[in-house]
Order: structure tokens, then sequence, then C-alpha cells
């Protein structure tokens, strides 16, 4: 016969064993949502601050309108190449946009004509014609696993 101080330890043993696999699999990247690591290239070293950004397409290139994005980051430009990972990002369709901010006001400068005097980049480094780029092609699907941009950021 078993004695009560037997069947408290075998319910919690049995307890640990149904629920711990349960509170595993609840921090799992699946259910808690992927990673973007974002590589910036071309990136002028020691010059203002990199402003990274994930939007999606309502937010797509809405310059001085966009007053919060879906994930934002600050970074400061120490080399060449600047890498950065948005965390839990929920699968879905994205683009990223990154501006050197050299004088950190948060908003791309323009010259008179209305072209960018600081660089910028954005996800497939799409072409630009006269329109701007098409977000079709700076998009990019987040799914289960991880994505990686690659970013190049240019005064084009």
């Amino acid at each position: 016969m078993m004695s009560d101080r037997w069947k408290v330890a075998r319910r919690f043993m049995l307890v640990c064993v149904v629920l711990a696999p349960l509170a595993l699999f609840s921090a799992s990247p699946l259910l808690a949502g992927s990673g973007v690591a974002v590589t910036v290239n071309k990136v002028r070293p020691g010059k203002g601050v990199l402003l990274i950004t994930l939007v999606n397409k309502e937010q797509f290139l809405m310059r001085r309108k966009l007053k919060k994005p879906l994930m934002k980051a600050l970074v400061k430009p120490l080399g060449k190449s600047v890498q950065y990972e948005f965390k839990d990002v929920a699968p879905g369709d994205y683009a990223v946009q990154v501006l050197q901010d050299f004088d950190e006001d948060g908003y791309m400068t323009d010259n008179w004509l209305g072209l960018p005097k600081e660089p910028w980049g954005m996800s497939n480094n799409p072409p630009v014609g006269l329109g701007g780029p098409k977000w079709e092609r700076a998009k990019f699907t987040v799914t289960e696993s991880s994505e990686v941009v690659k970013v190049s950021l240019d005064l084009r």
C-alpha cells in the first residue's frame, strides 16, 4: 500500500511530466513570432544614426506622415556594415526601410528638388524610378522561421 507522501510525490511528477513540454512549447519562437535579421551595408561609420524600421504595406514610403512604424530601431553606425534583429515578428508581408540620419532629426532630409540628401535603402534593394520604389519589389514574407534581409544604403 502506498503512503500519502508517495501519492503526493507521484502526482507532482505526473503534473511535471505533462506540463513541462507545454511550458517549453509555449516559449518556442513559433508561438512568440519570428525574427527578422537586418544587415545594412554601405554605411558611413560615425555619422548620425541609422533609423531602421519594419513596416507593412500601409506604412510603406510614408515619410513624414509615418508617426509609428510596426517596429523601429536607432543604431549608431560604428562600421561599414551594421546588423540588427527585430524579434517576435508575426507572420506576414513586411518591408524594411533604413535611413542614415546625419542630422538625427528622425526624417529624411531633401534638397530643393526633393531628392534625398541622406543615404537610404530598403529590403531587396528595389530599383528606383520616378515614382519611387514599389511595395511588390521591397516586400518579403515572414513565416515561422527567421528571415534575413540585406539593405544597401545609397544616395540614389
